[in-house]
Parts: structure tokens; sequence; C-alpha cells
């Protein structure tokens, strides 16, 4: 077993191969989302790299399997509540991803948090607290409503 060279590490998304490992890292109260990559799945990942790092809170990132498109939740300014599903896309995994933008009628004036894709990324499931403060229920929308 070995640990990330980071501290605080949660919300773990892996690459379908096993090479990139994209996570939250916790600092005080800031979350930052970052990545660490490996030659084989029998090495260690490397060095850590920044993949969304600033004063926003970003954290629990899930990717599509291409990984050219990523999801996480997020109170940057410019959301609907108190944390919100963002996005951003790129056009080839050795790039950085594009400006994080919110999904249009996505995110409620509570809590909507915890994306993830499925196989296809057609559909972005995600927890939210829009109908039970305290209390989440599971939702989903089609990749027609997230383009």
């Amino acid at each position: 077993m070995a640990a990330l060279p980071s501290k605080d590490n949660v919300g773990p998304w892996v690459s379908k191969d096993g090479l990139r490992i994209y996570f939250t890292e916790e600092n005080g109260g800031d979350k930052d989302i970052l990545m660490a990559e490996r030659q084989t799945r029998d090495d260690a990942f490397g060095a850590v790299r920044a993949v969304f790092v600033g004063p926003e809170y970003d954290a629990w990132p899930t990717l599509s399997e291409d990984e050219l498109t990523i999801a996480f939740e997020s109170k940057r300014a410019g959301g609907s509540g108190r944390t919100d599903i963002w996005m951003a896309t790129r056009s080839t995994t050795s790039e950085s991803f594009g400006r994080p933008f919110v999904i249009d009628g996505l995110n409620s004036p509570e809590y909507d948090f915890d994306p993830a894709f499925s196989a296809n990324a057609n559909v972005l499931y995600f927890a939210s607290e829009r109908e039970h403060r305290g209390d989440p229920d599971i939702y989903f929308v089609t990749r027609k409503c997230l383009e």
C-alpha cells in the first residue's frame, strides 16, 4: 500500500487504464483538484499536478472515460447554491481543461454535489439537497442537457 505524495487526499477518480488519478486535496477549509500519473499499474504515482487550484472550493472530480470532460462540485462565484456542479472540457488529454462552467438549469439553491458520469458519459448523476435539506437524493441528467 502506498500513499500519494500529497496530504489530506479524498475523492479519487482513476482512469480506465489505471495510469492517472484525479482527486481532491483538502487544505484547511479550501479544496483543490489535483492529479498524478504513473507509467504502469505496478509503478507508484509520480508528482502531483494541479488541475484546479485556487481560492475556490473545487472538489470530488469525475471524468468521462476519454478524460476530455470533468465535472466537480464547487463553491465558485456564479453558481446557484451552496455547492454546485461545474464542468470543463478539453480537446486532448495532453491539454489543460478550459474554463469551468455551470450547466444551466442543473443546480439548485441548496447543495448539489458528488457528480459521477455513466460509463459512456451520456448521463451525469449527482446528489442534491434541493428537495430535502439535510437529506440528499440522487438525480441525473442526460448528455442532451449537458451540452
